[in-house]
């Protein structure tokens, strides 16, 4: 899908070039509208996106009702996994000497015990006996302990002061054990 965007939309190939030309022009009419200098209006906005100031029952309610939508729509292929690109990816990591392995990250919604969709959970058990059939590790850290609230910044992500780093360092111990570093 990306290869058609770039390919046949010029703008897409843009688009980070366009969203910080307009977060920049909002922020500089916030300060024009306020009066406020640049680091006065940067330091209100910090405080007012902060992560304290997230609700995050919004955040997993919103994330929950969008998963039960797909859900619905996913059908029986979809969650087949050995009827997607895996077995060409496979192949071509065997042939060429490559040890495939998959990552599967903690999201924040994965804080809460089970809050995943059903459709999901059929995946992944499905993916998971596919993987080991073919001798594929998986690195799930969805139920990863030592991932908790205070190591996500926005949404989704991990913050920069501990959770990059603490995610980095579990995920490279856990890749010596895998390639026997």
């Amino acid at each position: 899908m990306k290869y058609y965007l770039q390919r046949y939309f010029p703008l897409y190939n843009k688009r980070e070039y366009y969203r910080k030309e307009v977060d920049s022009s909002l922020r500089r009419s916030a300060g024009l509208i306020t009066g406020f200098d640049d680091e006065s209006v940067e330091k209100a906005i910090s405080q007012v996106f902060a992560d304290d100031n997230m609700d995050d029952t919004l955040l997993h309610q919103r994330q929950l009702t969008e998963e039960r939508k797909q859900d619905e729509r996913w059908k029986i292929q979809d969650i087949i996994p050995d009827n997607t690109f895996l077995d060409p990816i496979l192949k071509l990591c065997r042939d060429q000497g490559i040890q495939l392995f998959l990552v599967r990250v903690k999201r924040r919604r994965d804080l809460m015990k089970n809050q995943q969709g059903k459709g999901l959970v059929v995946y992944m058990d499905k993916l998971k006996n596919y993987l080991d059939n073919n001798n594929i590790p998986i690195l799930d850290y969805t139920e990863d302990s030592r991932i908790e609230k205070q190591h996500f910044g926005h949404g989704d992500h991990l913050n920069r002061q501990s959770g990059r780093a603490l995610s980095t360092a579990i995920l490279a111990d856990d890749l010596r054990k895998i390639l026997s570093l």
